[in-house]
This record gives structure tokens, sequence and C-alpha cells, in this order.
């Protein structure tokens, strides 16, 4: 058996599609900040608690401030002339958003569990079926799991809708009361900073919007693309060059894996919208992190709060944003790669590593199925689809420039008198190289970016070994299946690592929570007013968006989901069970086979999707079980009233809510430790799984490719490690702009 033999059946062996799954899922697991969802709950309750004993220790007044020179429009308050009656209403939505969450997440479990059988299901007709049986039974089953997804995206905006409520009333009471007790300067910064609150999600889930949709109409074009670009590759890979159609078959699979990924992508976006006005609102009340500066600079304009924009880098932006995600270059940087290593193996992949002049010449008189004219025309096609104005597009089209360039060259020098010595062509050699590294180093971008493995599991298409192929063309196809393996083992570490981070740091926040609940439960029971209250509901503020931005993320990976299902997989079944039947072949691939391999490849975003929520989901209700629900219980408890309006009845009262405010610390804390322990748990658990997902892929391979027990490349790591930076400045920045940790303002 040839190295290429042996190390492809070796990859295969590591790379079934259940492998492929879990790298898939992994990849995703530390961007959803699940963490997040489960953190702010006992600060919540803590929040909700203490606004319930202040509530009840309070003197009722107005919240209604008729002296405002700019009218205050109530939206959510239903009786914003009672300061208790607005605290009540916070409790009762509360209870409500955490209730809500509890009976969504197991809708999500229960759901999320039965889709990887549906799957499996349409998988099996998928891979085994006839033609005729695809078409006859494939709608139905992707139906079924259209309606599992739609419950899912149900329950998740149910709990969405929930904590924005409360999130929305908590923002609009503070607001009201920097109204009440805020310099003039003050309201009026508050009052304009609503209002461009209010803007600025508007644009930001109209962004998404078109985004979702521009995506959706790329994602079916996926298909047709890669059916277009087979039959351009048969009409136009020199004969017998058996190894470039194996290349061509393995990235029109990733591209659509990577549209796929782009529309999974969105929920990130979501999850970002969710979070806009945090730090407008905070630097607009005169508090928030910024707020010495602000007043030594003078700048009284509101400043957002762009959560989700990192420091730049040398190797541009790895988080998923909208640019990112609705570049077509995304879906077209594994094509240029294979290009760039045909256009290597134009130069070495003959005998003794020198040219391979039959292939460059190709096999007609004029010129046709010519290498260097494929890579041309090639990367014609692809140039097409790009966008200039995109990120990934702008560094993309240069690259392909000089690749025509070269192609150019290499023709060139074929039809000319030095056309037959195996020397000629090494002046390229060099600059194919450093092509290759700045393509591989942009694809190393793209699969961060899109949260994806960099091998797509074997399947119907998975292309057979050439039988006969130079040990040079041999060697260079088995560097270019390390590069692949190469991308999982990087995006794994970089999975690991920004997991690691964001762990810690919410393992560190632990000790900033406990010192803001005991800051929350011993404020003053002596009449507190608005100027306690503030610091109070900018908290709920910060707590309950996050929480509410969790849940939309949730509903938005079900509500893309859905969307695959409805508006890609199930119109085109028809035309993909006719495409089954076509036996034109490239690279001992057919294109039948090629249609089923994108459909699998499709089905299995639902499946990372449902393995990722029902995880989520499972944790999720762990800790609702155990901590908040029963706090939240013991909250509705804390309501007293004494009709005794004496001195010693007061004194009576608070002594009675006072030990009410330190069992609640004491419930508090305790929830929130157990909450660290179990993050600190399940990081133990999901780095040991990775590492032994790594041990795995090594010991499987070091005997056929000896370079996977050494580092990952150095071109690689340095995208991959500037992308767990930048992940850090993110979950910095977010956290600067919400500052419900901060206890130095409650005082």
């Amino acid at each position: 058996m040839s190295d290429l033999a042996q190390t492809r059946t070796a990859i295969s062996r590591i790379n079934t599609g259940k492998n492929a799954n879990e790298d898939s899922w992994m990849t995703m697991w530390c961007n959803t900040n699940w963490g997040d969802l489960l953190q702010p709950a006992p600060l919540s309750i803590a929040l909700l608690g203490s606004i319930m004993v202040i509530s009840a220790s309070t003197d009722d007044f107005s919240l209604i401030n008729t002296d405002d020179p700019v009218p205050f429009k109530w939206e959510y308050a239903r009786v914003p002339g009672s300061f208790k009656a607005c605290l009540m209403q916070m409790v009762n939505e509360g209870y409500n958003a955490f209730g809500t969450a509890h009976k969504s997440m197991t809708r999500i479990q229960n759901a999320s569990s039965q889709l990887p059988d549906v799957i499996k299901t349409a998988v099996y007709t998928i891979i085994k079926g006839s033609p005729n049986e695809v078409n006859a039974y494939l709608p139905e089953q992707i139906k079924s799991a259209l309606q599992l997804a739609n419950i899912c995206a149900s329950a998740a905006k149910e709990s969405e809708d929930a904590f924005h409520g409360i999130q929305n009333l908590a923002g609009e009471l503070v607001v009201a009361c920097t109204n009440q007790v805020g310099t003039s300067e003050q309201r009026l910064i508050a009052s304009q900073t609503r209002l461009a609150i209010l803007e600025e999600r508007r644009k930001s889930e109209a962004e998404r919007v078109r985004v979702a949709k521009e995506t959706n109409e790329r994602m079916k074009k996926s298909f047709d693309n890669a059916e277009e670009d087979f039959h351009g590759a048969v009409k136009n890979v020199p004969t017998g060059w058996d190894i470039v159609g194996m290349q061509v078959a393995e990235s029109l699979t990733q591209l659509v894996v990577s549209a796929g990924n782009a529309a999974i992508g969105i929920a990130t976006l979501k999850q970002q919208a969710a979070t806009v006005g945090l730090g407008m609102l905070q630097h607009a009340t005169g508090s928030g992190p910024d707020k010495k500066d602000d007043k030594s600079s003078g700048n009284t304009k509101p400043s957002g709060g762009n959560t989700s924009a990192p420091a730049p880098s040398p190797t541009g932006n790895t988080q998923p944003n909208a640019a990112n995600i609705t570049d077509p270059g995304a879906l077209e940087v594994n094509q240029v790669l294979q290009l760039a290593n045909a256009l290597r193996l134009l130069v070495s992949g003959g005998p003794n590593g020198g040219p391979d002049w039959d292939k460059i010449r190709g096999d007609g008189s004029d010129g046709s199925k010519a290498g260097g004219v494929y890579v041309q025309i090639s990367l014609s096609t692809i140039k097409d689809r790009l966008d200039p104005t995109k990120p990934i597009s702008a560094q993309l089209l240069p690259i392909m420039e000089e690749a025509v360039t070269i192609a150019k060259g290499i023709m060139a020098v074929a039809k000319s008198a030095q056309g037959s010595e195996d020397t000629s062509l090494d002046k390229y050699k060099p600059q194919i190289t450093a092509l290759i590294t700045n393509v591989q180093q942009l694809v190393t971008k793209i699969n961060l970016i899109l949260q994806q493995p960099g091998t797509v599991g074997a399947g119907p298409a998975t292309p057979p070994t050439p039988a006969e192929v130079s040990s040079s063309a041999s060697r260079l196809a088995v560097e270019n299946a390390k590069f692949q393996v190469d991308q999982t083992r990087a995006n794994l570490e970089a999975s690991r690592d920004a997991y690691n981070t964001a762990t810690s740091k919410l393992l560190d926040q632990q000790e900033q929570i406990g010192k803001t609940i005991a800051e929350l439960t011993s404020l003053s029971l002596t009449n507190a007013g608005i100027k306690a209250m503030l610091p109070v509901l900018k908290k709920a503020v910060g707590a309950f968006t996050t929480l509410q931005a969790q849940f939309s993320q949730i509903s938005q990976f079900f509500d893309s989901v859905a969307s695959l299902l409805a508006d890609v997989l199930q119109p085109s079944v028809e035309r993909w069970a006719k495409t089954m039947e076509n036996t034109t072949t490239l690279g001992g691939v057919k294109i039948g086979d090629l249609a089923r391999q994108l459909i699998y490849t499709q089905m299995m975003l639902p499946l990372k999707v449902s393995m990722l929520s029902e995880k989520i989901a499972t944790v999720y209700l762990e800790v609702s079980s155990k901590y908040i629900m029963p706090a939240q219980r013991s909250v509705g408890g804390m309501m007293e009233f004494s009709d005794d309006t004496s001195k010693e009845g007061r004194e009576a009262l608070r002594a009675s809510l006072g030990r009410k405010q330190q069992e609640l610390q004491k419930q508090s804390n305790t929830a929130s430790k157990q909450i660290s322990a179990l993050v600190a748990a399940d990081q133990k658990k999901f780095i040991s799984a990775i590492d032994q997902r790594l041990s795995n892929i090594e010991t499987a391979l070091k005997d056929v490719l000896p370079a996977v027990t050494q580092p990952v490349p150095k071109q690689i790591q340095e995208v991959t490690n500037d992308h767990v930076d930048q992940y850090a400045k993110k979950r910095d920045a977010a956290a600067k702009e919400n500052p419900m940790f901060d206890e130095d303002d409650l005082m």
C-alpha cells in the first residue's frame, strides 16, 4: 500500500461521521458561553429578593416627575405612580421569567434529545436509499426534524421574551429614577440614551434579519455551486489527474459545510444584538466602569457599548460577525487552496519531484485540459462569486490573482524551448509554497469564524485513493492531508484554550458575585430611597440582559436549523433525487454520490445543534431544580407587612426583614459556589474529552504521519492563538460594559 493510501486509510479511521460530529459541536461549545447562562441566576435571585425586602420596608412614592423637561413615556411599568408597585412588578416578572426558562429548557431537552434518532433515520435513507426511495421518504423525515427544531426555537423564544420583559422594565426604572434624582444634564442624557438604545436595538435586529436572509440564499446556492464546480472540473481537469479530482470532491463537500455553519453562526449575532445598549445605559446614568474618565474629560455624550469588537490583530477578526459570515469568500477558500495545491502538483508532482509536463500541457492539440488553464478557469469562476467589499474576499482576491499569474507563467514556459527541462519551473516553487501558506492561514481563520473542524466526516463522496500516482505527487497529497488534520487539531486546541479562559474568568467572578450579593443583602432597610435602588436596578439590567442574550442565541440556533430544513433541504429533494442518478465521475467520485454527501453533510448541522442544546438544557435544568426555583419560591415568602406603624412596630418589621436578608445571602452564596463547582467540573470533563480526542488522533496517525506528534505548524498556530486572545478580549469588553459583578457603586 502506498504512503498516500496508508495515510488516507488511517485518517478515515479517526474521522468517521461520529468523530466529525463530535469535533464539530466541541468547536462550538465554548462560544455558547453556557456558564453565562448559569452564573447570573443566583445574583438575579439576590437582586429580586433585595427588591422584595426593600419594597416591604420602604415608604411608597411616585416615579412620575411632573417637572421633567422631557416628558417620560412609560412603556413597561404598569403603575409608575407607585415605586413599590413597580418593584413588585419586577419581582413577579422575574419569577415568571425563571419559571418560563425552566419549562422551556425541559421542552428543549425533550425535543433535542429526539432529533438524533430522527436524523439517523434520514441519513440512512440518504446513504442507502435509491433515488425513488429518497424522493418518497426523505421529505417526511425532514419534516419530523423540522417539527422538533421549531419546538426548540419556540421554547427558547418564549424564555427570551420573558427575560426581555424584565430587562426592559429594569432599564425603564433606571432611566425614570435618574430623571427623579439626577442633574438636569443627567436627565436629558438619560432620556436621549433611552431613545438611542431603542434605535440601536432596532438596527441590530434589522441587520441580523438581513444577514440571515443573505446567508440563507447563499446556503441554497452552495449546492448549485458545488454541482457546477464538479461538472466544470470534469471538463477541465487533465485526463488521469485523479489526485486533483480527489481534492476537488473534498473541497466541494467543505463548501457546503461552510455554508451551513455560516447560517448557524448567525446565532452569535443575535446574542450580540441582545446586549446592545448596556454600555450606553451605564455611561448615560453617570456610573459604570468609565464614569471617572467621563467626568474628567467632560464627555457627556452617550457612548455605545460595542461588546463584540476585539482589538485589531495581525490575522484579522476571527470572531463571528456580519461581515465575515456573509462574505462569499468564506465558502470558497478551500477551493482556492485546492487550486494552489494543483499548481504545486504541476511544478513538483512529476518524476523525481520535477514538473508534470503531461498535465501542464494537457491532452489536446489545442491545449484543452491543460493544468494551468484548469487553474485559471476555476479561479475565474470563483472570482465572480466574491464580494471585494467584504474582508475575506478582499484578502482572497490578490492571492487568486497571484495564482493566475503563476499559472500563466507555467504555461508560457511549457510552450517555450525550456518546456522539457526539469529545472525550468524551479523559480515558481517558493512562490507556490508562500501562496499555499497564505491560503492555509485564511482557511484556518474561516474554520475559526464558522466554528468548524478542518475535516469532513467520511461519506458517499469520500474519494478513493488514486491507483497510480507518482511518489512526488503522493508526498504532496500526504502533506495536504496532514494540513487538514492539523486544522482539526488546531481548532480543538483553540476551543479548549478559549473555554479554559472563559471558565477561569467565570470562577474569578464568583468571588465578585459573593461580594455583590453581600452588598445587596445588607442595603439599609431604613426607608431606602431611589439612590439606594439605582445600583440594584442597574445590576438587574445587566443580569437579565445576559440571560436574555443566552436564550436569544439558543432560539437563533434552532431558527437557523429550521430555515435549513424548510427553505433549503425540503424543497430540493426531488431535484437531488434526480442528481443521484447521474453517473458522471471525477477522481473516482460520481456526481450522484456527491449529491448524497452534500445532503448528508447538511443533515449533520441539526445534529450538532441538538447535541449542544441538549447538553446546555440538561445542565441548566440541574441548576434550576436545585438552586434557582427553590430560591425563587423562598423570595416569594419575603414579602411582609405590619399594621403596627409605631416606632417599635417598624423596628420589629426591619428586624424580621433583616433576618430574611441574611437567609437570602446564604442561599445565594451557596448557589453561586455550587454553580462555580459545576462549571469547574464540566471544564475538567470538556478539556479531558478534547485531550483524549487529540491523543487518539496522534496515536492513530503517528506511524503514517509522524509530524502529528509535533506542535501545530506556526502559520496555523499564530491564527489560533490570536483567536483565543480575541475571544478573551471580547469577553472582557462585554464584562466592562456590564457591571453586574461590580460592587463599588452599590453604597
